[in-house]
Parts: C-alpha cells; structure tokens; sequence
C-alpha cells in the first residue's frame, strides 16, 4: 500500500570552554517527522540539552540535563558521567546515567527491519540508562568493559501479520535490558589489527513472553592485515548471533537459527583518490533467518 513519510532535523549547538579544558555546551534539537497511508501519524521532538564538563588530573565530571517534549509532555532526563584514573592509563573507572527518546518512524524501523508491514504504529522509546565499568591499555591492547540497566518504555518488537507474503507489525512493551558488553582492540604485529566486541542482553518485559527479533547474544570479531603488499589490506570478520525468539505457527515460542558469517576481503590503493575491493560474504554458506521467513542469501561476493 501506498505511504510515505517526510522529516526534517535541526540542531543548533554552542560551546564556551572555561581554562581551555572544561566545555559548556548548549544544544537544542527539534525533530519533526509525520507518515501518511490513509491517515497520518506524527512525532515531533524536542530536545534542550544542556552539560557542563570538568577535567580534573585523574578524574572528570559530566553533568548535565535532556530536557524532551513530546506532545506537550515535558520529561526530564538527568545526564552524569564521572571517571577517575585508577592506574595510569591502565585502569579507569566510569560510572554514568543517561536518558531521552528514541523515535520509531518509519524510515528509522524499516532500515532495522526492511520487511514491516506498510501501515504500523508509530511511538517514541523512552527509556533510562545507567552504566559503569572500566577502560584502559595494556601492552597495546585497548579494552572496555561495561554493565548497564535500560529503564525502557515503548520498546519496538516484530512479529509476522500472517499474511501469504508475510510481513512484519510493531509490537510495543515496557520492561528492563540488563545488558554487559566487552570491547577488544589491538595491534599483535606491524600491519595486524585485531578488534572485538560482546554483547549480552537479558530482557524483563511487562507483557509479551520474548523480545520478538531482538538478539540476545552478539560477538563480532575483525582483522586487518596490510604487511604483505604496499597498499593492500587483508580483511576478514566473523560475526554470531543467537537465533532470535519469534512465534511457531501454533503459536508457540520458538528461536530462529544461530547466525553465523564469516566474511573475507581485500582492498588495493592504487592512489589517494583510486582503490579496488573485493569482498567475499558468508563464507560458510549459513542460510540463517534473522527475520522468520526471509533466509539471508548462502555464499556470494562483491568487487569494485
């Protein structure tokens, strides 16, 4: 069916800094998007932040306020982040709160999922994050490890209409995401870059069973290599996901299969302006379904 949406987004920001390390900073934001099929839907945001930061020797401070207005409803989300430099450039310690509104408008959920239906709901995710952990470098290994609570209201799930040529609604819920995340970066040998990242979700959710199409357990690994050949870079990812819950045709939970994709590539600089790729995906030829319904494609590659 026919719809379409339009938007604009402006934002306007300044920033006075005081003894050249300790920025004030002002940002106002108004975002305006409306859809329209046979009836139309709008959200409108806005957005006054405004934080102060000061950089001490071996700690800093971040405080600040987002004040968001939807529908003539103010809310008020406190902004703080403080880290101290436990062991010099090893260790550094953060801990911090944040919060806003995230717009689910049609261009934001059909770019996570291109397969919903024409016609959906349209709301803001509010939501509260709170945070801590540590930072630091050791042996030229650069690391961070987080755990966080989201208070979330109106988080976006998906699940089929039922339809021959199935397509996907909105489903809203209100719950918690006790989340851990761990990040790895770091250089073995001259020309080898090797990165990392771990995600760990547990949902607790007001209503609905599962976090429909919402991943649980993410890893995503990379390297690059450019020791071989002037201006030629080796690359290669491999990225897992647990199979996401969605529902059986009886109604039932059930998780879609495990993603796995190995991906290996290369690129050649001939000059500043002129480079070639060639990209080879899906190396193992894993037919998983992140959305029910719609394998990803087996083995395929890609040059230019």
């Amino acid at each position: 069916y026919a719809s379409r949406e339009g938007g604009i987004d402006l934002v306007l920001k300044g920033t006075k800094w005081f003894e050249d390390r300790h920025p004030l900073t002002i940002q106002l934001e108004t975002d305006f998007s409306g859809y329209r099929d046979s009836s139309k839907q709008s959200l409108n945001n806005f957005f006054l932040t405004p934080t102060y930061s000061y950089h001490g020797d071996r700690f800093r401070v971040k405080l600040g306020l987002n004040l968001a207005n939807f529908d003539d409803a103010f809310t008020f989300y406190p902004i703080l982040e403080a880290s101290l430099n436990v062991v010099d450039n090893l260790v550094t310690a953060f801990a911090g709160t944040e919060g806003g509104l995230q717009k689910n408008n049609f261009r934001a959920l059909t770019e996570y999922n291109p397969y919903l239906t024409s016609r959906p709901r349209l709301k803001n995710t509010f939501y509260s994050h709170y945070y801590g952990g540590i930072k630091g470098e050791y042996r030229g290994v650069q690391y961070r490890a987080q755990v966080g609570y989201k208070d979330v209201k109106n988080l976006a799930l998906f699940l089929t209409n039922g339809d021959s040529i199935p397509r996907f609604n909105v489903l809203y819920d209100t719950g918690g995401i006790f989340s851990i995340t761990a990040e790895l970066r770091t250089q073995l040998i001259e020309g080898l870059e090797l990165n990392g990242r771990f995600t760990q979700n547990f949902f607790s959710l007001d209503r609905e069973e599962k976090p429909w199409h919402l991943p649980s357990l993410a890893l995503n690994v990379g390297a690059a290599y450019s020791g071989i050949i002037e201006n030629l870079t080796f690359k290669s990812e491999l990225f897992f996901q647990n199979g996401v819950p969605t529902r059986a045709f009886d109604g039932q939970p059930k998780n879609l299969n495990t993603l796995l994709d190995l991906n290996l590539g290369a690129d050649y600089q001939f000059s500043d302006n002129i480079g070639a790729f060639v990209q080879v995906n899906n190396v193992l030829n894993n037919r998983y379904q992140r959305w029910q319904h719609y394998p990803m494609i087996g083995l395929n590659a890609i040059a230019g």
